[in-house]
């Protein structure tokens, strides 16, 4: 999920020229522009004071749009300016409105308009018909309904360029959260078929505001909700998160996902991001929301989201790597392993390294100096060393300035008898990037556990432990609870790895043409070379390959470049997807259904099951899916 301000504001690439004849006859402050709309065309209707027009030229204004009249009178006597048009048609791959029966989206709405700050008006009405709804970014400060008509005017927050406006077919259901400090008031605004979900998003977001105030600070807004859209996004606003239809009534939406979206009120919206020195708040955000409640859950699935985030940087090409501090929005999922995964485990090593409870007290210390701030990756530092009193300088400088990540091997290890007990001898060794790392070492006795902690800088490095039992196996981070690079034997194949890879051919079989159509475009909407065969023709060299066909078709053609037989998965469910790697370390995906005219559909969520080596399906029947176990890990050795 993705807190929107940066994509906003690196979008619009807009530029007005300034300078108005005429003053305000009135405070601008009370003065509101005001949106109608007409879901019978998706017809919009802007009425702005004149006086923010008059005189300012207006470039770049959004091409569905014209202006119709200057005439008429806003509330406050002043001559109003009409913008008509009808809203394009929803496209997801790109723009900043759209429309269609099931909802319309103007992000940015006013960002049109030109740049006149003083004489901008700070209020917001929107107007529908009584079978639609509409909302904004911003405080909501009025709400009147009649027989036909639906108005709601909202108390501009934030910047006037960055409005958000979403208009739909929605019903309103509400409740309150009482907090300490405050009465929050939580709403969905969801589309008939979907009130099914209501009552469990709202008692959702009570149960994470409640949980985020009281480790962090008050909530910083007046209310939240979660809006319905019929685009396939999950974006964080203020106050809000707009959500796919496609993954309203998903289960795990009511998890980690909403968790995510909600503590964005507090990390980018409470606290704002300074892009120009690094986006903090999706990686502290994924691992206060996500990775928590994975922990609170089990800790295996926090040890599994670890690895999932090593897994994904570890894959990624050198040229999709960056410095941490570099990164800014993830706009595509190359991105996301650095400003998500990789700053996340920052976080936990931070963690790791300071202790619980200097970790929970250093998040509330940068809450309380920064909240209605902008804030950078120093503040976040700062925090840190006045809680731990310790000198982060060179912890930061290297995992926020340097390139690429650390590759450990454990090159040996061996055990003798030493008096009353054992002494294991093991050889650390570091490669590629040097690094100043505090790596764990699990050690397996007779009679258990032991776990130890090393200091080690770069190169190679022996290591003794002294112990009174018989040691069975030593293991060098085997919670990976350490940003580095995993190696052979760590890894298993993942959809990520075909989806990531930089050239990539499609075959598909005789009858599979059409879903090809459909599924394709989902999964390589970031592909930099994909070309497309039918089977039966010569391959070219590639990266990565995606077999697209029936049950039998795809077997047949994975026979022609794998030895053995083909996974048990190849014939489970009614469509089912697995990747394997080949000799020559190219990644392959198997796209294989019984009926072919099912794949688009039955695997249209493939893309959000891209951290899984196979995925399989039943009609009628979530998507369910696994990774290849991995086994005999390089990172441990026997000592028997």
């Amino acid at each position: 999920m993705i807190y929107r301000r940066f994509i906003r504001s690196a979008s619009l690439g807009i530029v007005f020229a300034t300078g108005v004849a005429g003053s305000a006859k009135s405070n601008p402050g009370t003065q509101t522009v005001t949106i109608a709309y007409d879901p019978t065309d998706h017809e919009v209707e802007i009425t702005l004071p004149t006086v923010i027009t008059n005189g300012a030229a207006i470039k770049e204004m959004p091409t569905w749009l014209e202006q119709r009249s200057t005439s008429g009178t806003t509330a406050d006597a002043e001559i109003a300016t009409v913008f008509t048009g009808a809203l394009p048609k929803v496209d997801v791959s790109e723009g900043n409105f759209g429309a269609d029966d099931n909802g319309a989206f103007l992000f940015d709405a006013l960002a049109w308009v030109p740049d006149l700050p003083n004489l901008m008006p700070t209020r917001l009405t929107l107007e529908t018909p009584i079978s639609h709804r509409g909302l904004s970014t911003g405080e909501l400060i009025a709400e009147v309904e009649t027989e036909q008509t639906y108005k709601a005017t909202f108390q501009m927050t934030g910047t006037w360029r960055e409005m958000d406006v979403f208009l739909g077919p929605y019903e309103v259901k509400q409740q309150s959260v009482e907090l300490s400090s405050s009465e929050v008031a939580l709403r969905t605004y969801f589309r008939s078929e979907e009130q099914e979900f209501s009552e469990d998003y709202l008692d959702a977001v009570a149960k994470y505001i409640t949980r985020y105030s009281s480790e962090l600070g008050a909530y910083p807004h007046k209310g939240f909700a979660v809006v319905s859209a019929p685009i396939p996004v999950g974006y964080a606003l203020d106050g809000m998160t707009y959500v796919s239809q496609q993954i309203l009534g998903h289960p795990y939406m009511l998890g980690r996902s909403l968790a995510h979206e909600v503590l964005h009120s507090w990390w980018g919206s409470g606290v704002e991001i300074d892009y120009a020195n690094g986006n903090w708040a999706e990686g502290l955000t994924t691992y206060q929301a996500d990775y928590a409640l994975a922990e609170d859950h089990d800790p295996e699935a926090a040890k599994a989201m670890r690895r999932e985030w090593l897994a994904a940087l570890s894959s990624l090409p050198t040229s999709d790597d960056r410095p941490l501090r570099e990164f800014q929005s993830a706009g595509h999922n190359r991105d996301q392993s650095v400003g998500y995964g990789k700053s996340a485990m920052v976080f936990h090593m931070l963690r790791h390294n300071l202790g619980q409870s200097a970790f929970e007290e250093s998040l509330k210390r940068f809450w309380q100096a920064n909240k209605g701030d902008v804030a950078d990756w120093t503040d976040i530092q700062q925090a840190f060393e006045t809680v731990s009193g310790r000198d982060l300088g060179a912890f930061f400088a290297q995992w926020l300035d340097q390139q690429g990540l650390p590759r450990l091997s454990l090159d040996g290890a061996s055990v003798k008898a030493a008096g009353d007990g054992y002494t294991v001898e093991a050889q650390l060794s570091q490669s590629g990037v040097c690094f100043s790392l505090e790596v764990p070492i699990l050690i397996e006795t007779v009679s258990g556990d032991i776990n130890k902690k090393v200091l080690f800088d770069c190169t190679s490095e022996n290591f003794e432990f002294n112990l009174a039992d018989q040691p069975l196996s030593i293991s060098v981070d085997p919670d990976f609870d350490v940003l580095r690079k995993l190696v052979d034997g760590e890894l298993a194949p993942t959809v990520r790895d075909v989806l990531r890879a930089e050239t990539i051919v499609a075959i598909v079989g005789e009858e599979a043409e059409g879903s090809a159509d459909s599924l394709l475009p989902q999964l390589l909407r970031n592909a930099e070379e994909l070309r497309r065969v039918k089977n039966g023709v010569a391959l070219p060299s590639a990266d990565a390959f995606i077999a697209i066909g029936a049950t039998d078709e795809v077997t047949e053609l994975r026979a022609g470049h794998f030895e053995g037989d083909a996974p048990s998965v190849a014939r489970k469910g009614a469509v089912r997807a697995w990747v394997e790697k080949d000799g020559n370390a190219s990644f392959w995906l198997f796209i294989s259904a019984d009926d072919v005219d099912d794949i688009a559909d039955d695997l249209s969520a493939l893309r959000y099951y891209t951290n899984q080596s196979f995925i399989t399906r039943e009609p009628g029947v979530r998507p369910s899916g696994g990774r290849w176990p991995v086994e005999n890990s390089p990172m441990q050795i026997s000592l028997k």
